[in-house]
This record gives C-alpha cells, structure tokens and sequence, in this order.
C-alpha cells in the first residue's frame, strides 16, 4: 500500500494486526520488560475487554518523566497520512504525550478506516477537532536530528524507532 511505502520510507517499520490484542501483542516483542500505556489507551484496552498478554505501566501522575528510560512505550493515533507515512498523535495530558515522546521505541497503533490519503485530509480534521485535541503531533520515523555538527543522529530527541501497526 501507498502508506505503508511512505511509514517505511520514513525508516519507520509497517505491521499489520487484526486487533488491538495484537497490536499489544507485537509491542511485548520489542521488550523484555514492561510496555508503557498512556492512560486514555490503558483505559480504552481494558473498556474494550481486551486483556493484555504483557505487563504494562502508566506514566505516574505528577511524574510524567518516569518512563524516560522505557524501552517501549505503545500509542494510538487518530490519523495515518498515506502520502508522507506520518501519524497524527492526539494527546490530551502531558502523561499522554511523554509516552509517545520519551520512550526508546515507540509502536503506534492506527485503525486502517483512518489512514487518509493527504495532508489536507489531517489539516481538516485539525480545524474541526482543534478544541479536543491540546496536544497534537505529526510523526514521521524514528526522531532525527542533524543539529551537532550536521551529523545525522537518530533517537536524540524522540524514539530511536517507530513501528506504526495498522489494525484491522
């Protein structure tokens, strides 16, 4: 698919999963320890009666940067962007948004009724959603950075790498 051609471009990684179940399922094989779960998904999973095969935390109240050192942390985007392979993360509390921010890998679970084909798409739906979503973001890739000496460095900022799971 065009998306999937664009996330891997990106040097992002593309899965494809039927459920959520297993979008958490593929986080659990990134890590020997715990998948970090921002609260509105760790509530949308266990609502859902989707029981988690792994072990997963929470971003502490009051200690949002608790989870800087998590080697997986797992979110959910509200838009995949076909044309440049980019998801659109909505946050609504800075304990949302360390997770897709601080961990060392990040897996962002998209549902394939939301992968719109432009930039345009994202851009109208920014205008008609922009009072609910406080803290939105654009991911492309893993983070990078050529700030030091024009050297290309990946993870300095942001994850080191994405993996964007399409679901059902």
């Amino acid at each position: 698919t065009h998306f999937r051609s664009a996330v891997e471009a990106a040097q992002g990684s593309y899965v494809e999963c039927a459920d959520w179940a297993a979008v958490v399922r593929f986080a659990a094989t990134l890590t020997r320890d715990e998948v970090v779960v921002g609260p509105r998904l760790a509530a949308e999973l266990r609502g859902g009666a989707i029981v988690a095969e792994v072990d997963w935390r929470e971003p502490e109240a009051g200690r949002p940067t608790s989870i800087a050192d998590a080697e997986v942390g797992l979110t959910r985007a509200e838009l995949g962007v076909a044309e440049t392979g980019s998801v659109l993360l909505v946050e609504e509390s800075l304990r949302e948004r360390v997770v897709s921010m601080l961990c060392h890998t990040l897996v962002v679970g998209v549902e394939r009724a939301e992968v719109v084909e432009s930039l345009d798409e994202v851009g109208a739906w920014l205008a008609a959603h922009y009072r609910e979503a406080p803290y939105a973001t654009l991911t492309t890739g893993p983070s990078r950075t050529a700030d030091i000496e024009r050297s290309l460095t990946i993870g300095v900022q942001g994850p080191r790498s994405l993996h964007v799971a399409v679901v059902g």
